[in-house]
């Protein structure tokens, strides 16, 4: 009797269901359909904002040959225009 009913679960358990993804998401009802769909939006945006910010800061990276002789211009002409600058002094200071 044992082994007849063991043998019953065996034969049951090698019988295989195939279902496609959409029979599974339809099976769901109108409540899993939204919940994919929101799923599905939500991934796209991801995706979009992972390129976007990855074209972005490779566009970042590039080191521009000119920019630390910029830098150093624009520091030079800053200390000879404040050398140039009279001193203000405020009139608390003079007395």
């Amino acid at each position: 009797m044992f082994y007849q009913t063991l043998l019953l679960f065996q034969e049951a358990e090698t019988e295989e269901v195939s279902q496609s993804l959409i029979d599974i998401i339809l099976q769901g009802g109108p409540i899993g359909i939204a919940i994919v769909s929101i799923l599905l939006v939500l991934s796209v945006i991801a995706f979009y904002i992972f390129v976007e910010r990855y074209l972005t800061i490779n566009k970042a990276a590039d080191i521009d040959e000119s920019f630390m002789n910029n830098i150093r211009a624009t520091g030079e002409s800053v200390v000879w225009q404040s050398a140039r600058a009279p001193a203000i002094l405020p009139a608390a200071t003079l007395a």
